[in-house]
């Protein structure tokens, strides 16, 4: 660890613990340089980044560095997500909120993903204390860092130390249950091939429900709108009499109801469909049955998560909310 991280932490430490109380002085930038055998720029760059993270405030000429008084911050974390879909605006702002509850600002980064790998390397441990990220698969966890993936899905051989994730599989459950119990039997499943969970959840209540070729009755797609739509047309091939759609997410099902009204399909007198989400401009907009994420309290919960871990009051391997 650079000796300037180690005064960082130290400082930190002393804040946290009201060695050094709100408005107390700290140690001058000659006692820690003397403390940590640095010389004074040393120590004066550690004491900088703790102003810059508003846990100090430095006094008149001569005067000392106090503690801040008011709201005392004990550290940031960076946010690594790209907010331009409500979702996961509402994911970022739940994980600000708790962190800021908990005394730590929170930065949001949304870096180009073909920088992604330079945008990690440049993140500094003695300010950034944590990350928290979503929208961008797997990312490798930077030294002495912690981090946590939010509402993502991975293969077990990549699966990250720490996840938190919506319950994907019972949530369709309960929205083919749902399907199956206004009377459709001709149903399928629309989802994207980055949450399989989705479909399993599908798979399995539908063939609870008496579908027993619930398997063949599963589509996926890669993201795009042009797959969707060549999707439906698969489904219309192999289903004619196809009465319900159950998506995995309502970004699905406003692609299937804008392409339904230009086939001059009804939704729902001639095909129903569910979401998954509660996006309030689509479900709202559309009357859309769909099954709540909660991604407010989702961020919340990695914020919590997170910050427990840097705080040393949580170890795991994995966890799954």
């Amino acid at each position: 660890m650079k000796k300037s991280n180690e005064i960082i932490k130290w400082l930190r430490d002393g804040i946290i613990a009201e060695r050094y109380p709100p408005g107390g002085k700290i140690p001058s930038e000659y006692e820690l340089a003397r403390i940590f055998n640095v010389n004074k720029i040393t120590a004066n760059k550690a004491v900088a980044a703790l102003v810059c993270e508003g846990l100090l405030l430095r006094g008149v000429q001569g005067s000392g560095t106090f503690v801040k008084k008011g709201l005392c911050l004990r550290g940031s974390i960076m946010l690594i997500i790209s907010v331009s879909h409500t979702h996961y605006a509402q994911i970022a702002n739940g994980a600000q909120r708790e962190a800021l509850s908990r005394g730590y600002l929170s930065h949001l980064a949304a870096p180009y993903p073909e920088r992604l790998g330079e945008f990690l390397k440049g993140i500094d441990s003695s300010i950034t204390r944590g990350i928290i990220t979503s929208t961008y698969g797997l990312i490798e966890m930077p030294e002495g860092i912690p981090l946590i993936h939010v509402e993502r899905e991975f293969p077990p051989s990549m699966s990250p130390s720490c996840l938190v994730n919506s319950d994907g599989s019972n949530g369709i459950a309960l929205a083919t249950k749902e399907m199956l119990g206004q009377g459709h039997r001709d149903i399928a499943y629309v989802g994207s091939d980055l949450l399989p969970s989705r479909a399993t959840g599908f798979i399995t209540a539908a063939t609870a429900g008496g579908i027993g070729d619930a398997k063949r009755r599963v589509f996926v797609h890669r993201g795009d709108q042009a797959s969707v739509f060549r999707l439906f047309l698969e489904i219309r091939q192999a289903f004619p009499k196809l009465t319900g759609i159950v998506t995995g997410s309502d970004d699905n099902a406003l692609i299937l109801l804008r392409y339904a009204k230009d086939k001059g399909i009804r939704i729902p007198d001639d095909l129903s469909l569910t979401g998954y989400g509660n996006i309030p401009q689509i479900s709202e907009t559309f009357a859309l049955t769909s099954v709540e994420q909660h991604p407010t309290e989702l961020g919340a919960i990695a914020a919590g998560r997170l910050i427990d871990m840097i705080e040393g009051k949580f170890k795991s391997d994995r966890f799954l909310n």
